[in-house]
């Protein structure tokens, strides 16, 4: 990446998604820097991001809803429900509990696996970052 593409100025379409993701988060920094470059603006998402993904899904926390990732949730689900019952488990009355515990744990892992390949993505030059 050449030094040419870290300075040029941050697009309004990263700053409005900064302030975007800064209030989703909770974050408060007051203002952006007026010289803030496209670089930096991505690192900044990038973080914010990560931070937004960090506040693991818990049952029953309507908070924490918005949050979640509802395509990740999705196959977690069907994972779970695949295996479950083509091993003769019911996941309906008997084993209920232990299933959405099973597919919040599933959804908890591809969570962390997705933030590990996004971090990677941010640091590694070879990416075009």
């Amino acid at each position: 990446m050449t030094s040419q593409t870290h300075d040029r100025p941050a697009s309004s379409q990263q700053i409005g998604y900064i302030r975007r993701l800064q209030a989703e988060t909770g974050v408060v920094e007051g203002d952006l820097p007026q010289d803030l470059t496209n670089w930096q603006a991505s690192c900044m998402i990038g973080e914010l991001l990560a931070q937004k993904r960090n506040s693991e899904f818990v049952p029953g926390n309507r908070t924490n809803a918005s949050r979640v990732n509802h395509v990740r949730l999705g196959l977690a689900m069907k994972v779970c429900f695949r295996l479950w019952t083509s091993r003769g488990h019911d996941v309906w009355h008997d084993n209920r509990e232990a299933f959405k515990k099973r597919v919040v744990a599933t959804y908890n892992l591809f969570t962390e696996i997705a933030d590990s390949m996004e971090r990677e993505i941010h640091v590694s030059p070879a990416h075009g970052k």
